[in-house]
């Protein structure tokens, strides 16, 4: 186990997607979710850097009650092939229908 608790590949997942996928001006939750990555001192500014798109920005979607969910493009470094990522976050039925992959418990 890695920081807080959770394994190297989660910390890494938790920390992409929440330095990219939260807005500028937060709540309560995405705030939270924040403090989290800095009590395992993740590094958010180096997270950002290391996914933003070539033109040096983030392709958003912005949360809305209509879609309810946010949803980021970033870059993807690791998986042969696929070279941009979408990270989304927003009510779990809108995102779990929106997976196509998950992590659970067993990795």
């Amino acid at each position: 186990m890695d920081k807080l608790g959770f394994s190297e590949q989660t910390m890494d997942l938790l920390s992409t997607a929440i330095c990219c996928n939260t807005p500028d001006k937060c709540g309560p939750t995405d705030l939270a979710m924040v403090n989290m990555l800095n009590r395992a001192n993740v590094q958010i500014k180096n997270v950002l850097s290391e996914h933003r798109c070539p033109e040096d920005r983030f392709i958003r979607f912005p949360f809305t009650s209509g879609r309810k969910r946010m949803s980021t493009v970033t870059m993807n470094h690791g998986l042969k092939g696929y070279n941009k990522r979408v990270q989304i976050k927003g009510a779990s039925e809108i995102v779990c229908r929106a997976c196509s992959h998950y992590i659970d418990q067993y990795g």
